[in-house]
């Protein structure tokens, strides 16, 4: 088992009322009863899975519902396709990338709540996918882990350009996605968006 120790910050940011309503800063929703304690000052690293996004193909129309949902402390459940992969258990980690168009990276992260099931592909082309469906903790209507990020250190390992959902992300990379998202929160809390793309692996 691997731990993550998260920065300062973070902890108090956290710690400071684990389980108080949710916040919303600018596009960005948090779900404090989702993002646990133990979670967020020790995380213990589960699998963890890539979902895409590409709003040129697909038109997130709910995606501003999603967010505010989890201002009022209600869950934010979506199905999302995860490619080929069938074997993504029950309690995964994910994060979702923003591909296309710029802005693109981290968007979100959550957990899974059922194992994946197969249903007609989004692409109406006949063919079959499978979904799983995704409680979100943390969800942006912009990237909180820009790109120019994910190309750095450990993350740089991870095949980002995929189109495919359902990769697998290691463990080292994990983490270090996890110190960077917490860093995008911050940022965004103390309104410092400029010092985002500066935050390093």
């Amino acid at each position: 088992v691997q731990t993550c120790a998260l920065p300062i910050y973070s902890q108090r940011a956290f710690i400071s009322a684990p389980t108080a309503p949710p916040i919303i800063t600018g596009s960005v929703s948090i779900r404090w009863c989702d993002c646990s304690l133990v979670r967020l000052v020790s995380y213990v690293m589960d699998d963890a899975y890539l979902l895409t996004w590409n709003p040129q193909k697909y038109d997130w129309q709910d995606l501003p519902q999603l967010v505010r949902k989890l201002t009022n402390a209600k869950s934010a459940t979506t199905t999302w396709s995860c490619g080929n992969r069938k074997n993504i258990a029950k309690g995964s980690r994910v994060f979702l990338h923003r591909q296309g168009a710029a802005p693109r990276g981290i968007v979100g992260c959550g957990r899974t709540v059922e194992i994946p099931k197969e249903y007609d592909s989004w692409r109406s082309n006949g063919t079959k996918t499978s979904y799983v469906k995704v409680r979100w903790e943390i969800l942006s209507e912009e990237p909180l882990i820009h790109e120019a990020q994910l190309k750095q250190g450990l993350l740089s390992k991870v095949h980002w350009s995929t189109q495919r959902s359902g990769i697998c992300i290691p463990q080292g990379a994990q983490m270090a996605m996890e110190h960077l998202l917490l860093q995008g929160l911050h940022c965004h809390m103390h309104g410092n968006a400029e010092e985002i793309g500066r935050a390093h692996v």
